[in-house]
């Protein structure tokens, strides 16, 4: 899982071969949230499952062939994501314009 440096995108690798991407900010500023959506449990900020539940992601990222370990944003580029999988790959994407990997390493 992988918080973007520079605005509300959340990314999360899994056993499905994806990567999921959330943009946070799209429904802060569209007021599909509301301040009880928050918890403020254990001093961090946690989104209750309500919240989640109608939160379908902004994209979803395909091309590793097993399942995806770790996921990280550019620090600079918070367009860029890059995901490691099983698979012994290093992935690349461009969340702007496209859901297949634009460049891998074997």
């Amino acid at each position: 899982m992988s918080w973007s440096h520079k605005d509300y995108k959340l990314a999360s690798g899994g056993y499905d071969k994806n990567i999921i991407v959330w943009n946070l900010d799209d429904y802060i500023n569209s007021a599909a949230l509301s301040l009880e959506d928050f918890n403020l449990d254990n001093n961090s900020i946690g989104l209750r499952h309500k919240m989640i539940s109608r939160m379908p992601p902004s994209c979803i990222l395909t091309g590793s062939q097993d399942h995806v370990e770790s996921v990280v944003f550019d620090p600079i580029n918070n367009s860029h994501l890059t995901g490691v999988g099983l698979d012994k790959c290093i992935y690349f994407w461009d969340i702007r314009s496209s859901s297949k990997p634009c460049d891998n390493v074997f």
